[in-house]
């Protein structure tokens, strides 16, 4: 299984008043702009590593790290997505955001080997996602400089079980929006998220 792993400042796993968010939030992307120079020089010239702003992809390991922080979103809320740009605006129903682009997520992707599926569309009455199956891991270090690691399914949970999402994700690419001048844009993830949970467990 190809595995996307998302980088998460670990002081909103928890949730934190608006101030303290804020400078946390600004912390974190400054800390993914550093590790995006970083990489950009250490794998210059290797065909093996993909390097974006807010992204790193090996395509040995089958890997994508994707810089970001958490939202602070409080314990029983609901959220609609696991991982959102930080520009969305859906920090409210998110459980972390990305400092990165949909289109850079989406090649990373595509740069490990996967082919992606296709997303629900009710007017087709196709009511699943389908797509290769990715596995989605928050990652942090604490402030003793440990390092933790968490599957995202694992903090999610059905509210009327009261049991964790059992699930995981499908890959199912990003729509593509075709201006008048012919450009390709990639629209922001509520409206097309690469992954997207999968369909229920058989």
């Amino acid at each position: 299984m190809k595995t996307l792993t998302i980088i998460v400042c670990v002081c909103l796993l928890a949730g934190v008043v608006s101030a303290q968010a804020n400078n946390s939030r600004e912390q974190a992307k400054n800390l993914a702009e550093q590790a995006y120079k970083e990489n950009a020089a250490k794998y210059a010239g290797n065909a093996e590593v993909l390097v974006k702003p807010g992204v790193l992809a090996d395509r040995k390991s089958g890997t994508v790290k994707v810089w970001g922080v958490a939202t602070g979103v409080g314990g029983g809320d609901p959220v609609e997505f696991a991982l959102i740009p930080a520009d969305s605006g859906k920090d409210y129903e998110s459980l972390a955001l990305a400092f990165a682009s949909t289109a850079d997520v989406d090649e990373a992707l595509k740069f490990i080997g996967l082919k992606p599926g296709r997303a629900v569309d009710y007017a087709r009455m196709m009511y699943w996602a389908r797509g290769p199956r990715v596995s989605m891991t928050f990652g942090w270090t604490d402030d003793k400089g440990q390092a933790h690691e968490q599957p995202v399914r694992t903090l999610l949970r059905n509210s009327q079980t009261n049991k964790a999402w059992e699930g995981e994700w499908d890959y199912t690419g990003s729509r593509t929006a075709v201006p008048p001048e012919g450009v390709k844009v990639w629209p922001r993830w509520p409206k097309s998220p690469p992954a997207r949970p999968s369909h229920p467990p058989a």
